[in-house]
């Protein structure tokens, strides 16, 4: 477990620039433009995990992370301060250790503290499954191959770009299949 309090005074953020005249004809922010100034801020947070051996080859894990932040000179939440957030994983690995698979549910809580003056969106929530496995093939070779986001789930990022036209966050990219080998000498 960790925990943190913290107070800046030289906290980079961003004020209106009403005199500075917009180099693309489509707002970038939600009123813009903007330019970077030092300010104040303060954050809290923490992160817990734990994993449990269940049996000799399978393990349990849980973690959870929380960040909260103010942006002292807009008086709004802090640009780009992650939501709660939550894994449950399980991993089973011979004693050997020649192969694994693992799967772990990741949750994600709504985001409504969005600096939206500067053009941050509120997100909400969204739980994801990821799957994966990994073989040792011998001689220095390795596999790992799986699957993000199994369930396609359709979430936003709190720190996704937004689409120019509509100003809406683009969301990730739903299920991504993976594999990859790897050589060590």
């Amino acid at each position: 477990m960790s925990g943190f309090a913290r107070h800046l005074s030289n906290y980079i953020t961003l004020e209106p620039a009403p005199d500075v005249e917009p180099m693309l004809p489509l707002p970038i922010f939600a009123e813009g433009p903007f330019r970077y100034t030092n300010g104040t801020a303060t954050f809290y947070g923490g992160e817990a995990s734990a994993s449990w051996a269940v049996l000799p080859s399978l393990t349990a894990s849980a973690s959870a992370s929380y960040l909260w932040g103010r942006n002292l000179e807009t008086n709004q939440p802090a640009l780009g301060v992650a939501p709660l957030r939550g894994d449950l994983g399980l991993r089973w690995e011979p004693p050997e250790g020649r192969f694994y698979v693992e799967g772990t549910l990741e949750a994600t809580a709504e985001q409504d503290r969005a600096a939206e003056v500067l053009g941050e969106t509120p997100t909400g929530g969204s739980v994801t499954l990821d799957l994966k496995g990994g073989l040792d093939v011998g001689y220095g070779v390795s596999m790992e191959g799986g699957v993000t986001n199994l369930t396609d789930t359709d979430y936003v990022n709190h720190l996704n770009a937004k689409n120019p036209y509509a100003q809406t966050p683009i969301p990730e990219p739903g299920r991504v299949f993976f594999l990859g080998a790897a050589y060590s000498f």
